[in-house]
């Protein structure tokens, strides 16, 4: 199989860009089929080496049909890993993590592997074994969803990240806002792709092309098949108000060249106004 990692900022649509590349008839696309805390390097060059033994093991499984591990025991098709809704609380991780089988698969598919905060971390090493793409999104819709996951990065933390980028630990480790935290991760994403990844898309293209944008990031034959409905979801008035005063308080930090301060603030009045 020739195989190819896919990375993006948490929350930035990579579950969707793995049910849009499965929808093809020569890929199979993985949601976080490895688990950084099982992984027995200290560091990152070593780490690299780590993912390319165990993606060639579930190489072998796929063509054998053999079970593997993946971040749904489930379905390769996820459209989005967390509740929609928390009832008040924050929306928590659905899917169960356990072994998934297929039938057996021609060796001549293309695999795709997607872990967020792992390959993130190893970007600079993992481009020289992989063709790498990545996914960002506005820091809008991004802190957004961080304010209402139960997940680590709602704490400001990103322990699959932090595992092999000890910057990363140690500057968040010395910050005791959770924002300021949040912050410091979507820049250090940001950072990370634009320096070292093969392919940059951002969500916002993936949507408006139904899916090709990704298709051609990747430079796959075919065409999506999918129809992408965007999700409108409802938040209390509270939310908002700070997600305004936090944006715009930070908005010179959260700029970047893929999202100047014009199109953030633009953002954050549609999402704020609807």
């Amino acid at each position: 199989m020739k195989k190819f990692l896919l990375t993006g900022i948490p929350r930035s649509g990579t579950t969707l860009s793995c049910k849009i590349l499965n929808s093809l008839e020569d890929t199979i696309a993985l949601h976080e089929p490895l688990n950084p805390g099982s992984f027995l390097s200290a560091t990152s060059n070593n780490a690299i080496l780590e993912v390319i033994k165990c993606i060639d093991a579930i190489e072998n499984k796929l063509i054998n049909g053999e079970a593997f591990e993946h971040g749904s025991d489930q379905s390769l098709l996820l459209d989005n890993p967390i509740e929609e809704s928390g009832n008040g609380n924050l929306r928590r991780l659905k899917a169960k993590r356990g072994l998934l089988t297929l039938p057996p698969q021609p060796a001549t598919m293309n695999l795709v592997i997607k872990q967020n905060a792992l390959f993130a971390s190893l970007i600079h090493e993992a481009v020289n074994y992989f063709h790498v793409v990545s996914v960002i999104r506005n820091p809008v819709d991004v802190l957004l969803s961080w304010m209402n996951v139960d997940l680590p990065v709602n704490k400001g933390r990103i322990p699959g990240g932090e595992k092999f980028c000890n910057k990363l630990k140690v500057a968040l480790d010395s910050e005791p806002d959770v924002l300021k935290r949040q912050i410091y991760i979507y820049g250090w994403f940001i950072k990370q792709f634009s320096n070292y990844a093969n392919s940059l898309i951002k969500y916002e293209d993936i949507v408006e092309s139904n899916g090709n944008a990704l298709i051609n990031a990747f430079g796959f034959d075919g065409q999506s098949t999918m129809s992408i409905e965007k999700v409108a979801r409802v938040y209390n008035q509270q939310t908002l108000d700070n997600l305004r005063t936090s944006v715009i308080s930070h908005i010179q930090i959260l700029s970047n060249q893929y999202y100047d301060e014009a199109s953030i603030k633009q953002r954050l009045q549609e999402v704020c106004e609807a």
